[in-house]
């Protein structure tokens, strides 16, 4: 078994506390207790409890995005593009719940655009394979919401469920 340091366990800590409790009820004392360190040692890593947050939301978004970069570079057509992200979401979530859901209780308090997504959507516009008048904005939060409450609500979700109602609405 592979030990992890002591920063990782307090992450890792944290993201269970954050997914259960969310970011006010979360208590630095409790994720300390989770990790099994002592409390200084927490602030040894980070300033405070909105730092330990912030650096977990930071880093579950690069990490997604970089996942859907690399799976979608690949591919030839923006539909292709489409279905392997939600693809994906799908996977992301279910390896990583309590990461996801950390990610999604900092989301909802922010606006935030999906790039990825939103560039693939624009793309399909001009390549002719979306329709024209889509609102790539609200498409692409539409996606990545529609995706993420499904999986998270019908555990059993297969991508292909998801990607069948998505692309009805977007395609020409």
């Amino acid at each position: 078994m592979l030990l992890k340091n002591k920063k990782e366990k307090i992450i890792s800590a944290a993201i269970s506390e954050f997914a259960r409790d969310g970011f006010e009820k979360a208590s630095i004392d409790a994720i300390a207790l989770k990790a099994k360190v002592a409390k200084g040692t927490v602030f040894y890593h980070f300033k405070s409890k909105n730092e330990l947050f912030e650096e977990i939301v930071s880093e579950a978004h690069k990490r997604f995005e970089k996942i859907v970069e690399k799976k979608i570079e690949n591919l030839k057509t923006e539909r292709e593009k489409i279905e392997k992200i939600i693809e994906i979401e799908v996977d992301f979530i279910h390896k990583y719940r309590d990461l996801f859901l950390v990610y999604l209780g900092d989301t909802i308090n922010k606006i935030t655009s999906f790039n990825v997504i939103e560039g693939v959507l624009n793309k399909g516009i001009t390549k002719g394979e979306f329709r024209k008048n889509l609102n790539t904005n609200t498409a692409s939060v539409s996606l990545f919401w529609l995706t993420a409450m499904t999986c998270l609500n019908c555990k059993d979700v297969k991508a292909k469920e998801i990607q069948d109602l998505v692309l009805k609405g977007i395609l020409k």
